[in-house]
């Protein structure tokens, strides 16, 4: 014996008592893209959340922060503009400045992939 007190033996969980999270066939895992509350999110439905943290933002919305920053990067916005509305900035600053950046990148995107025939 190893001085352990006799007494029960400690039973393995079964799949059933495990987290829903932790089991591979469950429902819970789903893409970020399937997930309800993501694919009727629009920028500017995220954009009204700027003025807190990003976790804040995503618990209010129904939705993780890899959402809302696939959504933010799609429209120009690299980081969670958070600090930025700390700062002074408004949120229609906010937005008029990655809508500058979205451009910036998709001119750079069609300079440097356009075919010449």
């Amino acid at each position: 014996m190893t001085g352990m007190p006799p007494g029960p033996e400690m039973a393995k969980p079964s799949a059933a008592q495990l987290s829903p999270v932790l089991q591979p066939s469950s429902p819970a895992r789903l893409l970020i893209s399937t997930a309800p509350n993501a694919s009727r999110l629009t920028f500017d439905d995220v954009a009204k959340h700027f003025n807190v943290p990003i976790a804040e933002a995503a618990t209010a919305l129904g939705v993780c922060s890899s959402v809302l920053k696939r959504i933010c990067r799609e429209n120009g916005v690299v980081r969670w503009p958070y600090r930025k509305f700390l700062a002074g900035k408004t949120v229609d600053d906010i937005k008029k400045d990655a809508a500058k950046e979205k451009s910036k990148e998709f001119a750079e995107l069609s300079k440097c992939c356009s075919v010449v025939f």
